[in-house]
């Protein structure tokens, strides 16, 4: 193997780690988000914003001490967004680390990772509203904002074309193989 090679499998693996990492942390933090909303705890505000602070203290009494549950599954669309693209990330750091960089399955897992991405902003900006709907809350606010689309929509873009171009070479990669 050649220096940039090894330089992409290393790369890659540390993606893999901080992918795993990410997702870790996003458990943790959703909880401790969850619990801090439910107690009314003013810390809460320094990870979301002021107004879910004032949609939890509207949800506190109306669920009869079960606060903490309501919050959480309220903010667990949020986080199962945010996990999938962390999860299609460490698929397409592993798969750059064991495979071929030119090869099919690296194309896939980019496509992947771009499909992700609006699967997370439409969970984030519209899960929270639905989940309080049937639970019979109050509306919280939505987690969506123009920036965030933005560059969730150029990212998305982003990665499928990196996506073909991979696709295509692995086709020329593949032909090139054939006449040797």
């Amino acid at each position: 193997m050649n220096s940039s090679t090894d330089t992409l499998r290393r790369y890659a693996y540390h993606l893999m780690s901080l992918a795993s990492l990410g997702q870790f942390i996003l458990v943790i933090a959703a909880l401790l988000i969850a619990t801090a909303l439910a107690e009314g705890v003013p810390i809460a505000t320094y990870f979301t914003n002021a107004r879910w602070e004032a949609w939890a203290a509207d949800v506190r009494p109306v669920t009869h001490g079960y606060a903490f549950a309501f919050i959480l599954m309220t903010w667990a669309p949020i986080t199962l967004g945010q996990m999938w693209v962390l999860l299609q990330l460490r698929r397409l750091a592993s798969s750059l680390y064991r495979q071929e960089t030119l090869s099919s399955e690296v194309a896939m897992r980019f496509k992947s990772l771009a499909d992700a991405l609006p699967m997370s902003i439409v969970l984030a900006g519209f899960g929270p509203t639905l989940i309080s709907g049937l639970l019979g809350l109050s509306v919280p606010p939505l987690a969506l904002e123009f920036g965030g689309l933005y560059v969730g929509a150029i990212a998305f873009l982003a990665l499928r074309a990196v996506a073909m171009l991979i696709a295509r070479a692995a086709e020329v990669a593949d032909e090139n193989r054939g006449f040797v």
